[in-house]
């Protein structure tokens, strides 16, 4: 199934590269990718980091590459509380007039066609093969990536208000593949706060292979937001990374609430001394969602620090997976990297495959890890039950009180609110836990 899947893509290439979508300078890099994703087909569950999750459900669907649909632009407005520059894409297609309003922000702000055009060198940065079987579906999107966003961050600038970037997931006639491309390049003593935020209609089977590549250099700072609000039949696969440079800082929260199958990787190299990273995660998998986060930080420099937080809250027939790796090089001297993975489960048909990795080649460092699963603490029930509250909302309260922690160190008002009414719409007894709340 999985080399019926590849022919598909094979025509869909094709029919790109005959209307002419993204071919010049591109039209190597787009061949080589395709031939080492079609060399072995989509990752299975034999790769050790594909072993929880399946692709066979997404290889027996049929797709329709989105270059090759008609929709329209969605003028939905997603946290319309917040004040942010703003930028729809729909089923992979680029609000472009919104972009352009953009580029007289400080920030320069392209389609990747566009700044390859101007900048060929961004090929070899960028769009080079992999060749790891594991990574087959960086090299779809390099193939077959729609029209894609290079953002760079000027030296000694910081955007006042983030930059929103809407990924809309709409019903066509059929179901539609999209391969959104995100570079972002924040140079020297440079900040941005970006936030995705992902959202599908009711009844959506669409399928969006992303990839985000992330550049910063000394002294940089970028906070990015994932916010993943998929239909209940939507596929997102994303692959995030991020390569880290003397001083530079990542944080990163990654929040998961609807979706067939979700599946994060995000792969951290911390190059430059001092360079840290901190990464959070909360994933809320129900009704036979899966949802799948594989983490990697390299630690290739001295004084590094990083963070792993995730939690999981598991209902229903609900699947999480969490990889979590430190990797520390000789190159990497007193490097602090703590990990942490807890987990809770609400159902006796929930399932959550878990492992932390460390692999240190260096002396003077402090690494540690470290994964819990379980149910409700039934002392902590006991306890508010003793209070006079209802059982039901007890259970709620410490839900929520589990998951906020995540949540809570959040810095954007309007970020932090819109999680914790989504976390309690996920909760029984919803209006009672809005009052606590």
């Amino acid at each position: 199934m999985t080399r019926e899947f590849a022919d598909a893509r094979r025509e869909d290439l094709g029919l790109l590269l005959a209307n002419q979508v993204h071919t010049g300078a591109l039209l190597s890099y787009r061949k080589n990718a395709f031939d080492l994703f079609a060399k072995h087909g989509l990752p299975s569950r034999r790769n050790e980091s594909w072993k929880y999750t399946s692709l066979d459900t997404l290889a027996q669907n049929q797709f329709v590459h989105a270059a090759t649909t008609k929709h329209t632009q969605d003028d939905a407005m997603v946290l319309p509380s917040l004040d942010a520059m703003r930028i729809t894409i729909t089923n992979g297609k680029v609000d472009e007039a919104a972009l352009l309003k953009i580029q007289n922000s400080g920030l320069q702000i392209f389609l990747l066609t566009d700044a390859i055009q101007a900048n060929p060198a961004l090929l070899e940065q960028y769009l080079v093969g992999m060749p790891d079987p594991a990574l087959a579906l960086h090299n779809l999107n390099t193939a077959l990536m729609d029209e894609g966003i290079y953002i760079r961050v000027p030296a000694d600038t910081s955007p006042k208000i983030p930059l929103l970037l809407n990924f809309a997931s709409r019903q066509s006639d059929s179901a539609v593949a999209s391969y959104p491309r995100i570079i972002v390049e924040v140079e020297e003593n440079a900040s941005l706060v970006l936030i995705e935020y992902h959202e599908g209609a009711n009844g959506c089977e669409n399928f969006c292979n992303q990839v985000n590549q992330f550049s910063l250099a000394s002294n940089a700072k970028l906070s990015h937001y994932s916010l993943q609000h998929g239909s209940v039949s939507d596929t997102h696969l994303c692959r995030t990374v991020v390569k880290a440079a003397r001083s530079s800082s990542l944080d990163h929260y990654g929040m998961q609430f609807g979706g067939r199958l979700l599946r994060n990787e995000i792969d951290v190299s911390l190059n430059g001394v001092g360079a840290n990273a901190h990464l959070s995660g909360l994933f809320l998998p129900t009704d036979k969602q899966h949802m799948d986060n594989q983490i990697c930080v390299e630690h290739a420099a001295p004084e590094t620090v990083s963070t792993q937080n995730y939690r999981g809250v598991l209902n229903e027939q609900g699947h999480g997976v969490f990889n979590g790796k430190v990797v520390v090089r000789e190159t990497a001297p007193k490097t602090d990297a703590r990990q942490s993975n807890r987990n809770l489960l609400l159902s006796n048909r929930a399932e959550i495959d878990t492992k932390p990795e460390l692999e240190i080649y260096a002396d003077d460092v402090k690494c540690s890890h470290g994964v819990t699963t379980g149910q409700i603490d039934q002392n902590q029930l006991f306890y508010l039950l003793s209070r006079g509250i209802d059982a039901q909302t007890a259970q709620s309260l410490l839900v929520f009180a589990f998951a906020d922690a995540v949540i809570a160190p959040v810095v954007i008002p309007e970020i932090k609110e819109h999680l914790e009414q989504q976390l309690v719409g996920e909760l029984p007894d919803t209006e009672r836990i809005r009052n606590f709340v």
